[in-house]
């Protein structure tokens, strides 16, 4: 498929709402998610040489086994540089129409240490729990100024709604639905405590910080990432091996 005139790689992983937002906004041009290798201890003197680094593609790394023994694994990246991937997004039925579910202007809310845009639209900080508050609406007139109608981007026209149920999750949107295409531009693999300010501040966190507890790095990318992965079993405080996902924004 195209969009655009450019051939289309597949689609970007998930983001929540406040990520898409910030997506939007140019403030968020780096992900970090977990490999899934299955192994959290890894070798600290590496014997079968070569050491942990990324090469077409494959992380290559080493898991300690048993005492003095390593075991090579390799990790294929699941995204490749070039490639240009849809920000898929959620949907709702309004009218017999389709419609984006985020709101075009999120407004200024601080409660609980939860990530909010001010007026501005600049996400000021994360942490604390997740918010409660819902943007569903009954009627089509509730839209107008808050929701954007879905345009294909393939025929021009309002998306029809197709499907069964009301809503429709961002996994499941069709690509004619993109309105946010980006180009992979670089995927390494890296330790997750390895991020930098600067590298924080390119995962969307505008007020980027760094201090230490008995010795232990803490920041306040650290906060959100234990919020979505902590049970997971990818703790910030375990430091797994991330993939880095650096794109730009082409529509």
């Amino acid at each position: 498929m195209t969009i655009n005139n450019h051939p289309i790689a597949g689609r970007m992983p998930l983001f929540q709402q406040w990520a898409r937002q910030a997506i939007r906004d140019d403030w968020k041009t780096n992900t970090r998610r977990p490999i899934k290798a299955g192994m959290v201890q890894y070798c600290e003197q590496d014997s079968l040489g070569g050491g942990d680094h990324i090469e077409n593609g494959i992380l290559h790394y080493r898991v300690q086994t048993a005492v003095d023994d390593c075991t090579r694994f390799e990790v294929k990246a699941p995204w490749k540089v070039g490639g240009i991937r849809v920000i898929t997004e959620p949907l709702q039925r309004l009218g017999g129409l389709a419609w984006y579910a985020d709101p075009e202007n999120p407004g200024a809310e601080i409660e609980d240490e939860i990530l909010h845009y001010t007026e501005k639209r600049h996400i000021t900080y994360y942490g604390g729990r997740r918010s409660g508050k819902s943007f569903s609406i009954k009627r089509a007139a509730d839209a107008i100024g808050r929701f954007n109608p879905v345009i294909s981007n393939q025929t021009g026209k309002q998306l029809e709604w197709r499907w069964k149920r009301d809503t429709l999750p961002a996994i499941h949107m069709p690509h004619e639905a993109a309105r946010m295409l980006c180009r992979v531009t670089e995927v390494r693999a890296e330790r997750l405590q390895d991020i930098s300010e600067e590298a924080q501040k390119a995962e969307g966190i505008i007020i980027p910080s760094v201090w230490y507890v008995n010795g232990n790095k803490r920041t306040r990318f650290g906060t959100l990432w234990d919020l979505i992965y902590l049970k997971r079993g990818y703790s910030w405080d375990s430091n797994p091996w991330v993939w880095v996902l650096v794109w730009e924004r082409v529509t």
